[in-house]
C-alpha cells in the first residue's frame, strides 16, 4: 500500500480534510464524485483554491505564457476528473491532533497518473506533503 505523508494541517481544519477525503474516496468507489456537493464541503476553499470560470482560466493562461514556471491552481472540474480517472483505490486518511498524517491508497497501475490530484487534498488545507511513496 502506498502512502502520502503530510504535516501542517491546522487543528481546526483536521475534521474538514478528513471529511473531504472520505467524500472523494466514497465517490470514487461508487464511480461518481458529486462536484456540487464537493464544492459545498470545500466551502471558501472551493473559491480560493480552484479555477472555476473561462475568464479565470484565460487569465491564468496569460500568466503562464508570460512565465511558465508559475504554479497554477487546478481547474476544479479537471481536479475531480483526475481523481476519478486515477488508477488508485483510496483506502484511508489518518490525521493526528498535531495536523500530521497519512493518506493510504493502492496503486492499480504503474506508473499512475492522478497522484498530484490526491496530494492536492492536503494542499487545499495548507498542508505540506512530506513524502509520497507512489511510483
Amino acid at each position: 500500500m502506498e502512502t502520502i505523508e503530510f504535516t501542517a494541517i491546522e487543528k481546526s481544519l483536521i475534521h474538514d480534510v478528513v471529511t473531504v477525503f472520505e467524500f472523494i474516496a466514497s465517490g470514487k468507489r461508487k464511480g461518481l464524485i458529486d462536484e456540487g456537493r464537493l464544492s459545498q464541503l470545500l466551502g471558501e476553499r472551493f473559491q480560493s483554491r480552484f479555477i472555476h470560470t473561462k475568464a479565470e482560466s484565460d487569465e491564468w493562461l496569460l500568466k503562464w505564457r508570460a512565465n511558465s514556471n508559475i504554479e497554477m491552481p487546478w481547474d476544479f472540474g479537471s481536479w475531480v476528473d483526475a481523481l476519478m480517472e486515477s488508477e488508485v483505490e483510496l483506502e484511508s486518511i489518518d490525521v493526528d491532533h498535531e495536523g500530521c498524517g497519512c493518506i493510504r491508497f493502492t496503486q492499480l497501475a504503474w506508473p499512475t497518473g492522478g497522484i498530484a490530484a490526491i496530494e492536492e487534498i492536503v494542499r487545499i488545507y495548507d498542508g505540506r506533503v512530506e513524502n509520497d511513496s507512489a511510483i
